[in-house]
């Protein structure tokens, strides 16, 4: 299915996106000891955004691999905790841009959840029209 192989794409590029913010932690830890005194939660903060956008691109790999839209959209657990992890995904960009409007960071995570949310659209429609079907 189409739609599968675009969301691994999509969850490739969530991963990516979470391994540029943490491995950017020594940068922002070296521009915090220039300017400002270092707050620790803010650092941890930071890294835990980058750990969790990893995650959240992790589960959603192994999870596409589990749709499968001949089931019962009732039977398949997965389908619901993919779309937590899109709609995890939209808080986290929509936060980043509001938080840091100048970051071009902020808005490609934002597209990948709006794509993402365009992509689980398409899969629920296909679900529907395969269960329409019988």
């Amino acid at each position: 299915m189409k739609i599968r192989i675009l969301f691994k794409t999509t969850a490739i590029a969530v991963i990516t996106l979470g391994c540029i913010h943490t491995s950017a932690t020594p940068f922002i830890f070296n521009l915090f000891a220039k300017n400002a005194k270092i707050d620790p939660a803010a650092l941890y903060m930071f890294i835990m955004v980058g750990m969790s956008t990893i995650f959240i691109g992790w589960l959603q790999y192994f999870l596409v691999k589990q749709l499968h839209p001949e089931k019962n959209a009732a039977q398949n657990g997965f389908q619901k905790i993919l779309l937590v992890t899109v709609i995890y995904l939209g808080i986290l960009g929509s936060g980043a841009v509001m938080a840091m409007p100048d970051n071009p960071f902020a808005y490609i995570s934002l597209l990948i959840a709006a794509v993402e949310l365009i992509f689980w659209q398409r899969y629920a429609e296909a679900i529907h029209s395969t269960q329409v079907g019988d």
